[in-house]
């Protein structure tokens, strides 16, 4: 199960997304079209908290992706939910990983930021000294 606590928006508040707001990207998510880091954070905490948009998303799956790998015989399995649930699985790695990535180039920055800023104390105070 999905810490839904991770998925709190970056100001840390509470996830907003509501059935119609979900409902408009569901095509999206199910295509992997969704750009917005919040957004795909925000639909994947409510389909993890209503059943009923989870339950649309599963049939908006199987009739979309599902019979499209029937007409063209590419069917490795009929788990289609499984399948499903693998691509939210797939979806919150993604997002961990970038926040991950996020984190890793903040610190990058900040440690170059005080590393510039000592060099250029030092230099400063090596100008001054030689006066």
């Amino acid at each position: 199960m999905i810490d839904l606590m991770f998925y709190a928006n970056k100001h840390g508040e509470e996830i907003s997304m509501n059935c119609r707001e979900f409902q408009l990207l569901m095509k999206d998510f199910v295509f992997h079209e969704i750009k917005d880091e919040d957004a795909l954070a925000d639909a994947i905490a409510h389909i993890k908290s209503c059943k009923s948009c989870y339950e649309e998303l599963e049939l908006y799956y199987i009739l979309n992706v599902g019979l499209e790998e029937i007409e063209r015989d590419e069917v490795n399995t009929y788990d289609f939910k499984g399948q499903l649930d693998e691509i939210i699985g797939k979806y919150c790695f993604d997002l961990r990983l970038c926040r991950v990535v996020k984190g890793v180039n903040h610190c990058a920055t900040v440690c170059a930021f005080w590393i510039l800023s000592a060099f250029l104390l030092l230099q400063f105070l090596l100008w001054f000294v030689n006066i």
